[in-house]
């Protein structure tokens, strides 16, 4: 290494030699005889002026060097100011710092000045000379705690990706450096770096695993603080297990980029090799990934996407969220039998005019055919300005008084008749004096309670959950009231202006609040549904030694779901919730599931 540094020597003071032009007279002088060897003659004729400027300093400190009097020139270092010189001086200066650092084999020092030299460094003639001297040091198995230091000062991307370089190589950190390579941006990487990096990546290639996990999610940017609640479930499950069912998690993150998403999964597939992914967060970044991964064998565990048409791209993809597919065939067998005395049972569905919503109406039209359920109602709302619901649902009282109207009709005559086809007709007088209203007053059906309607399913995205839930109690109906899943906010739901008008409401969910460990998240239900998932995640992975097993295990022993797949590719734990005083009441789903 020694030799190494002393090559370089001869180097830097060409380019020293630039710098020190406003006296060529005595300069070059000094910067040959360093240039030579002769270095007591240089420090003599640099120590013949009593004020020094910085370029006499530089070469006042290149000369101790070169006799060896280290001390000496780092006391210079100590007590010389800095402020105000210009980056190209200072880069050279701590260039020279590092290289009198590697000298007395202080690395770790030597390699924080060569990051100084790297950031200050303006021309790119130089930046192959100080990424020789950085990729010589960062291999020398550095201190992690030191280098991890430097990381949470360092602000310029490229010392990153240098500094976490280093961190792969570091001998404290043998254990982690799969975690951290990920993070490096090899792109502004000279030959020497490139190799360097090369060598970690061969190494990761020739150490698989099978219980080596891929997690890939958006830690920074949109959704960041979801993303790493979840990522905190995750690894605190992990790391609190035996080593046995312990996984190894690398983790990528993806900045919600698609672009970066497919490179992460490139990455973990063709270098780490890893057995499974988790994530992405979004469906397009999905579906991109399940593209990449339709000829391979890798398994994609998706935390958030609920669509079970991902399959027609790849089969590998597991919904660990169970599907709407699914939640909507446990919804619907819950109603036939809670109105399995009925001869049929009506419902109405009004949500919200968007991608959204269109698709939660499609899936559960598809369900409810299946059982031969014709719907009495179908409507969707403008989410684009203030949500009014007063139109949508005075279609659904003009349908129940019209079934009120002819529920009485028949119960008035004591008989069943077709309305349409009745062979005679009904007094006026009788029809005033049964309903005791004047002749001359018009019915207002505003006024009166209908339980007509058996049930009506809303589903909302969290935008519009608000608005619905104030208004329901406009609509004046004594009906089942059904809810999709992003209904479950407690916090929410216990308002006291919301928990009145949405009594009963039924939902299906693989979801269950549930919170019984202490984090960081306090009553924030958001990040703490964020941060439980990524825990029972974990707490199924630790289930089964193999991944290739997960799609025959069940385990239903999570801290807010469970998971089964019973051979499938879809998450069946799926359970029916009632909101009643304040609190879900959870209905196990014991029904048998179509898989087609």
């Amino acid at each position: 290494m020694k030799k190494l540094i002393t090559t370089f020597l001869i180097i830097t003071l060409a380019f020293a030699q630039s710098v020190a032009v406003n006296d060529a007279l005595n300069y070059d002088e000094i910067v040959k005889d360093i240039n030579k060897g002769r270095f007591s003659s240089a420090l003599k004729k640099v120590e013949k002026y009593e004020v020094l400027d910085e370029n006499l300093v530089l070469l006042k400190i290149k000369s101790l060097r070169g006799l060896m009097r280290y001390e000496d020139a780092l006391k210079i270092h100590s007590s010389f100011s800095r402020t105000f010189l210009n980056n190209d001086f200072l880069s050279l200066y701590y260039l020279e710092i590092g290289d009198i650092f590697a000298d007395l084999q202080l690395y770790n020092f030597a390699f924080e000045n060569y990051l100084k030299s790297n950031v200050l460094n303006n021309d790119r003639k130089n930046d192959n000379i100080i990424y020789k001297r950085l990729s010589s040091t960062l291999q020398l198995g550095l201190d992690y705690q030191f280098l991890h230091s430097l990381e949470l000062m360092e602000l310029n991307q490229d010392n990153l990706s240098l500094i976490y370089l280093a961190q792969c190589f570091s001998k404290d950190n043998s254990d982690n450096y799969l975690s951290i390579f990920p993070k490096i941006n090899s792109s502004t990487f000279n030959r020497e770096l490139r190799s360097a990096y090369k060598f970690i990546q061969k190494k990761i290639s020739n150490n698989s695993d099978s219980n080596r996990i891929g997690v890939v999610l958006p830690l920074t940017g949109e959704n960041s603080n979801e993303a790493n609640a979840f990522l905190k479930g995750l690894t605190l499950s992990n790391n609190s297990s035996n080593s046995r069912y312990q996984k190894e998690f690398i983790v990528i993150d993806n900045y919600g980029s698609e672009i970066k998403t497919i490179e992460a999964f490139r990455v973990l597939r063709d270098i780490y090799k890893v057995s499974a992914v988790i994530g992405p967060f979004n469906e397009k970044n999905l579906l991109s990934a399940a593209a990449l991964y339709s000829r391979s064998d890798t398994i994609i565990l998706s935390p958030f996407y609920a669509s079970e048409e991902v399959h027609k791209i790849n089969k590998n993809v597991l919904l660990l969220n169970s599907s709407l597919k699914v939640k909507n065939q446990v919804l619907l067998n819950y109603l036939v039998n809670s109105f399995n005395e009925k001869d049929s049972f009506s419902i109405a569905i009004i949500a919200p005019d968007s991608d959204f919503g269109r698709k939660e109406v499609d899936s559960i039209l598809i369900e409810m055919d299946q059982l031969n359920i014709e719907p009495i109602s179908v409507q969707f709302y403008n989410i684009n300005g203030d949500i009014d619901l007063r139109s949508n649902f005075d279609v659904l009282r003009e349908i129940a008084w019209e079934k009120k109207n002819e529920e009485e009709y028949q119960d008035f005559l004591g008989a069943e008749i077709d309305m349409l086809d009745s062979m005679f007709e009904i007094e006026t007088d009788d029809l005033y004096s049964r309903f005791n209203i004047s002749e001359e007053a018009d019915i207002d059906s505003s006024k009166f309670i209908l339980d007509t309607i058996d049930a009506v399913y809303l589903p909302v995205s969290n935008s519009e959950m608000k608005f619905v839930a104030t208004q329901i109690a406009l609509s004046n109906l004594d009906t089942q009231l059904i809810g999709n899943d992003l209904w479950f906010d407690m916090e929410f739901l216990r308002q006291e202006n919301i928990s009145p008008h949405i009594q009963k409401m039924i939902y299906s969910s693989a979801y269950s609040p549930n919170y019984k460990i202490r984090n960081d998240y306090g009553n924030n239900n958001s990040l703490n549904y964020f941060f439980y998932y990524g825990y029972d995640i974990s707490e199924f992975l630790k289930s089964t030694l193999t991944i290739s097993d997960l799609s025959s295990n069940s385990f239903e022993n999570g801290m807010t779901r469970g998971f089964s797949f019973n051979l499938g590719s879809v998450n069946k734990s799926v359970n029916i919730y009632q909101f009643e005083s304040n609190r879900l009441i959870k209905f196990s789903n014991n029904q048998n599931l179509n898989d087609n």
